[in-house]
Formats: C-alpha cells, structure tokens, sequence
C-alpha cells in the first residue's frame, strides 16, 4: 500500500513539548488516521517520532490502527541531552516498580 511522505518544519518548541512528552512518559501513542491537514499535531508528532525510530532511539509498534513509540536507553540518553536533564531522572517506563 501507498504511503505518502511529508517534508514539514516542526517549530522548537513544538519539538521539545513533545520529545518532554515522550520523556516523562516512556511511550507515545498516536492513532493512524488520514491526514487532511498537513500540519495537524498528530501529523507532526508521528513524524519526529518517525525520524528517532529511524535513528535507533525508539521503538515503533503498531497495533489496532495505533502506533506506539516506545523509548529505548539509547533514546533515553539523547533527550537527557538534548533536554539538559540529569541522568538520576528517567522516563516512567524505566523506572522500578516500588515494592511495599
């Protein structure tokens, strides 16, 4: 089947709201839709999403019409750079369960 490509300039801030997202939370879900607008926000997500899976920072699972984007360590190290966040700090889906 036939995708087609965009070629779209995501503002910084919009950048860092969503690699801030993806940090704090581990993973990223987005739902396939057609995009009628170019420059929806979900469009734009899925594709900086997009350009870190194919760098090795994420992992991408898609699901019942959803895509998953899932952070790996090596992404983890990227955006506490790119974000200046300490290294004790991580995203939710790599911390320990607490046990009681």
């Amino acid at each position: 089947f036939f995708q087609q490509e965009y070629k779209m300039i995501i503002g910084k801030e919009d950048k860092i709201t969503i690699y801030t997202n993806l940090f704090k939370n581990g993973v990223v879900v987005i739902k396939r839709e057609k995009q009628k607008e170019k420059k929806s926000k979900s469009l734009q997500t899925k594709l900086l999403l997009k350009s870190l899976y194919s760098k090795g920072l994420v992992k991408e699972t898609f699901s019942w019409q959803f895509y998953y984007y899932t952070l790996n360590d090596d992404g983890v190290r990227y955006l506490q750079n790119y974000l200046n966040i300490p290294e004790k700090v991580v995203p939710m889906t790599h911390k320990q369960p607490s046990l009681w």
